[in-house]
């Protein structure tokens, strides 16, 4: 009997900053963090990493990529789709989600990922974190991550005199 080879896909989405995605996202944390004109590095990267929406949700994430399958790899793309893909994680609060898929049909949904810009009308940038044979890595690899975000969002925090971070995080 053969064993079924998987990959899981850590990946992230960023929400930069554009118009039309200032008047539909909620603030990020609170009313003073961030502005559009304002580029300090600590309000950059809390205009990015924003949550996402309630109502964008596995399910609309798996479709959204089954759909981008279908469309750059046509009746092959929809077959790969059908057949391995599933969405393990996904949170809306830290917008980072897993997704398995057959080892041998990694790539195309690491491009399809890459390639996609818009969820229900927000404009989004879909970032592969990690390929993994493991789901246990990725995690360990997500839970790493949050970490080091969180400790240079502090420290970044505590070099500037924007007030203190800890009450951005608590609404």
């Amino acid at each position: 009997m053969v064993r079924l080879k998987n990959r899981y896909i850590l990946f992230e989405i960023l929400y930069p900053t554009t118009p039309d995605n200032e008047q539909k996202l909620p603030r990020p944390l609170n009313s003073s963090v961030p502005k559009a004109k304002d580029y300090s590095r600590l309000n950059s990267i809390l205009s990015l990493h924003r949550s996402s929406p309630n109502e964008i949700t596995q399910k609309v994430i798996l479709d959204l990529i089954r759909k981008s399958l279908e469309v750059y790899f046509g009746d092959f793309g929809s077959g790969v789709s059908s057949s391995t893909l599933q969405i393990k994680y996904f949170s809306n609060k830290t917008s980072n989600g897993i997704i398995k898929i057959s080892r041998d049909y990694h790539r195309y949904a690491n491009l399809c990922l890459t390639l996609i810009n818009n969820i229900l009308g927000y404009d989004v940038i879909i970032r592969v974190i990690k390929v993994s044979g493991t789901i246990k890595k990725s995690e360990e690899c997500l839970v790493e991550r949050n970490k080091i975000y969180m400790k240079n969002l502090l420290e970044m925090n505590r070099n500037s005199n924007s007030g203190n971070i800890v009450t951005l995080f608590n609404e």
